[in-house]
């Protein structure tokens, strides 16, 4: 198993809890698409902002989270994702290789496809009912994130998904 066991540690968790995550350089700018446009829905969660060594757009994202969020963290390049994903429930992320962390913790994720190498383990991850699609960078939809920020709201499907992730 190549995934740290820290992850697969069950915590209590906070269900108002929520990982904005894409990866080590989010090249088209999900994190920005979200502060601009969600910054609504994720004000319904403390928010823990993951920005990646290479992200051209840090400041940007800083100041967005600050004039757009009410109770949010950043982390700059931290050098893992165990200590922040142990306090959520909630993720939204880039289909990479993250995602498997995300699934060893039981984190609920929205995902966007951010490059063609991602869309296999999209469809794996829809397929097995671990996550929901938040379409793709080309294609980004603000009525397919809000409906995935109600299945996040709902008790019973986010409880089935935990449930699928386990197995």
């Amino acid at each position: 198993n190549t995934i740290n066991p820290e992850y697969f540690k069950k915590c209590k968790k906070k269900q108002s809890r929520l990982l904005i995550t894409m990866g080590g350089n989010d090249e088209h700018e999900n994190t920005i698409w979200l502060l601009e446009n969600i910054s609504d829905l994720l004000n319904d969660f403390e928010v823990f902002i993951c920005i990646g060594p290479m992200y051209k757009n840090k400041e940007k994202i800083i100041k967005l989270a600050k004039s757009n969020l009410d109770n949010y963290k950043i982390y700059n390049s931290p050098n893992t994702l165990i200590e922040i994903v142990k306090k959520c429930s909630f993720s939204l992320s880039a289909s990479g290789t993250t995602c498997y962390e995300l699934a060893a913790a039981r984190i609920v994720m929205g995902l966007f496809v951010d490059d063609n190498d991602q869309k296999k383990l999209h469809k794996k991850i829809l397929k097995e009912k671990v996550g929901f699609s938040l379409g793709t960078f080309k294609n980004r939809d603000i009525n397919l994130v809000r409906k995935v920020f109600r299945l996040f709201k709902n008790k019973n499907k986010v409880d089935q998904i935990k449930k699928n992730e386990i197995n």
